[in-house]
């Protein structure tokens, strides 16, 4: 209920243990919550050094970054999660999600492309695209989002609207 107070220890923590990782991932969530970017951002890279490319706990503080707005300083961790799992659909929706936030756009695809038969990929790529304003290369993933995941209203509501739009 007192970040400041809190971030006061955690900071006390990670000077005489600066690869304690529990320690560097509470003093993280504090200066997120206290919305201090730039620290945040360092405590993540030296979070990063300190685990092993392939733990979970990579994926999460991307997660972290990202849930508080900063998808730029979410980049570097979902990377390095996308790296460790390349196969992984999630670790490329993560990380794509975040590069398109970040106005990375074409970066974002680039992830994205290998996931073509994944509805969830295929919904991104079509947002991507539609925000660029690429309306009839947005339709064919809407569409095959929609067919994939025929139960998913989001998808059928996406795949109609860029049909409504490009009729414009």
């Amino acid at each position: 209920k007192k970040p400041a107070i809190a971030m006061r220890h955690f900071q006390a923590v990670v000077s005489a243990h600066p690869a304690d990782a529990a320690a560097l991932g509470a003093l993280l969530q504090t200066q997120i919550a206290l919305r201090r970017t730039a620290e945040a951002r360092a405590t993540a890279a030296q979070l990063l050094q300190v685990l092993p490319a392939a733990d979970r706990r990579v994926s999460e503080v991307g997660a972290m970054l990202a849930s508080s707005g900063d998808y730029t300083g979410a980049i570097p961790a979902l990377e390095q999660a996308h790296r460790a799992s390349p196969k992984s659909v999630d670790a490329a929706y993560n990380l794509a999600l975040a590069l398109f936030r970040a106005g990375r756009e074409e970066h974002a695809l680039r992830v994205l492309r290998q996931f073509d038969k994944n509805a969830q990929a295929l919904n991104l790529i079509g947002a991507i695209e539609e925000n660029r304003g690429r309306y009839e290369n947005a339709k064919s993933p809407f569409s095959r989002a929609a067919a994939l995941e025929p139960l998913n209203e989001a998808f059928r509501i996406d795949a109609a609207a860029v049909l409504v739009r490009d009729a414009d």
